[in-house]
């Protein structure tokens, strides 16, 4: 469903005051100001006063949408998505924060929507995220009736936020007790010491993990696994500095004294902890046939293990083995680099674990078109 121009007005209170619209608050008071500051303050620039005004804008009528419906429309050039839930009327933000998809070609259901791409969900009362990928949430607008019309309050400034990141607190500066360890260094470690800080804990957090870099999006290396690691870094160091969680990399744990509250590393440093977190993710299965040790053999789940099969397949024939998403995303990722691809699986068709063989079977003949030759084994 596409997204429609909706009409706009703008209502502008004066200072301090209360409009059918919304409430523009008073400054505190200062000092006296000459008569050539008073005239400067209350003259602000053109852009700025635009910005802070509150557009109010017909999205729809009343009617118009059913009960677990959602519809994108485009208000001042950018899109909102309303969605209709037990007769209440919700504005979030029409993109995922992830990669930007659609939200409105997603699914509804029981108060969140779920992106369409990779399944990030979002609740539309608030906009929080609610699983993962993606660790921003969404901007909530308010939204009101007018007689039978549906009608979206926001500021200019307002309708640019695509996404924004919950509250969290700091570390205290008193903090004595041990840390909290998270052993491990994707997603789920980022997203639990977010969550910490989230829910207002302030003690030490610390994360290791056995890569060199901190947490990345993962999802992106079987689409482009040339992609450097510094492109695809789920956060900052500056929000790692600003959130006081400490990131240890290279630092693999061997072992884990539950008696002492310990943490042994690799070069046999021992880190006390209060709490301990296991967050280490999975690894790809390896090969225990005959062979499995020879040359030309990769596995993927680090930004270094998709630069190596990036470099190494050029104009070669491929082998890849597995046919479900990390499978046929490498395939199509490596078609134009390479002399030919095999995709090599025990089940009868493609994504078949997850889609099912009737899909898998048209899946098939779009691959074998367009990407790869797929066998059955």
């Amino acid at each position: 469903m596409g997204g429609r121009h909706s009409k706009s007005y703008r209502v502008v209170a004066e200072e301090g005051s209360i409009s059918d619209v919304g409430i523009i608050r008073r400054t505190g008071s200062g000092p006296d100001l000459t008569t050539q500051q008073q005239q400067q303050q209350q003259q602000p620039s053109q852009s700025s006063e635009e910005d802070s005004t509150m557009i109010s804008t017909v999205l729809c009528q009343v009617d118009d949408l059913k009960d677990g419906q959602m519809k994108d429309f485009t208000v001042e050039g950018k899109k909102v998505l309303l969605v209709k839930d037990e007769g209440q009327f919700h504005a979030i933000g029409a993109k995922c924060t992830h990669y930007g998809a659609n939200l409105a070609t997603g699914a509804y259901s029981n108060g969140r929507v779920r992106c369409p791409w990779h399944g990030a969900c979002f609740s539309v009362t608030t906009g929080d995220i609610e699983d993962f990928p993606g660790l921003d949430s969404l901007p909530k607008f308010q939204t009101k009736i007018e007689g039978n019309s549906v009608v979206l309050l926001a500021t200019k400034e307002e309708l640019e936020v695509v996404k924004r990141t919950k509250p969290m607190c700091s570390m205290a500066d008193d903090c004595h007790e041990a840390p909290v360890i998270i052993v491990g260094g994707g997603a789920a470690a980022l997203t639990c010491a977010e969550s910490l800080r989230q829910h207002s804990y302030q003690g030490n957090i610390i994360m290791m993990t056995q890569e060199s870099s901190a947490p990345y999006d993962r999802i992106k290396l079987s689409k482009a696994p040339d992609t450097p690691v510094d492109k695809i870094l789920l956060r900052t160091a500056d929000f790692y500095e600003k959130h006081k969680i400490q990131i240890l990399t290279n630092s693999q744990v061997t072992s884990v004294s539950v008696v002492d509250k310990a943490v042994t590393l690799a070069d046999q440093d021992t880190v006390h902890y209060s709490k301990l977190v296991i967050a280490t993710g999975g690894t790809p299965r390896t090969l225990t046939c005959p062979g499995a040790d020879l040359q030309g053999i990769h596995y993927l789940r680090t930004p270094q293990d998709g630069l190596s099969i990036s470099e190494s397949v050029q104009g070669r024939d491929v082998v890849i083995i597995g046919s479900s998403f990390i499978g046929m995303e490498l395939a199509a990722s490596l078609v134009a680099k390479v002399k030919s691809i095999t995709c090599v699986d025990a089940l009868t068709e493609p994504f078949q674990m997850v889609l099912g063989e009737p899909i898998g079977r048209a899946m098939r003949k779009v691959l074998a078109r367009d990407v790869a030759q797929t066998e059955r084994c």
